[in-house]
């Protein structure tokens, strides 16, 4: 089984304030969280790396080239909101477009820093909102995104495939385990994610690592001993 990770980066907004600072220690990352808005059909809130060592700089370029999205984002969607105000063919009552933009830093230690980028957005005319949420997750060390096939051993496909199936619970009893795109993960669970539909929403599946803990590369970034210990 590949579960594959979807990986596209629509990114929206530009930053002016700032709410909340992290403060690095040797395995993880300091960051400030920047936000921005434009009246009700735009905001955005996204991390931006404060730390200066030379680890760190390899992840805040990956976070540098998300801001910049969010700034040609913001200026896309000011230009549509004006075209939209002043297009008489349409229904004055009408729903305008919006771009509602959340990226935040769900795990930042054990050399590992993890990011949810979450979208709400529509175009006028679509027949409803779009949203996602995406997840990523890079090796402090090296910059590197982490995928299901660095984090576990080379044969550990079925044996995942196995216990996800026994944990789909009834939002999930549908879903093809080989459709999981997304994950995620804290220090004692995984989480494996995907969007079933506009209506239906997530379908998501829990598994513990105490469950996995002979899948897991114990020379791989997401180590067992860091996470669970022994």
């Amino acid at each position: 089984m590949k579960i594959i990770i979807a990986i596209t980066l629509l990114f929206a907004g530009f930053l002016i304030s700032c709410n909340q600072t992290e403060k690095s220690t040797n395995d993880t990352i300091s960051y400030i969280m920047k936000k921005d808005s434009v009246d009700d059909y735009f905001s955005a809130s996204y991390p931006v790396i404060t730390d200066t060592r030379p680890e760190a700089k390899i992840i805040k370029n990956i976070m540098d080239s998300i801001e910049n999205f969010i700034k040609e984002s913001k200026i896309g969607a000011i230009e549509t909101n004006k075209s939209e105000k002043t297009d008489t063919s349409w229904i004055a009552d009408v729903h305008f477009s919006y771009n509602y933009t959340d990226i935040n830093v769900i795990y930042n230690k054990n050399n590992i820093f993890s990011i949810s980028y979450s979208l709400d957005s529509y175009g006028r005319g679509a027949a409803h909102p779009e949203y996602f949420t995406h997840y990523y997750h890079y090796n402090i060390e090296t910059g590197e995104v982490i995928t299901l096939d660095d984090i576990f051993r080379q044969d550990y496909d079925s044996k995942l495939l196995s216990i996800a199936k026994e944990k789909q619970n009834a939002a999930c009893k549908d879903i093809d385990i080989y459709e999981f795109g997304e994950f995620y993960f804290n220090d004692s669970t995984l989480f494996l994610s995907e969007k079933i539909s506009h209506a239906e929403g997530y379908c998501e599946i829990e598994i513990p690592f105490s469950k996995i803990k002979d899948l897991v590369n114990p020379d791989g970034p997401l180590n067992v001993v860091k996470i669970i210990g022994e």
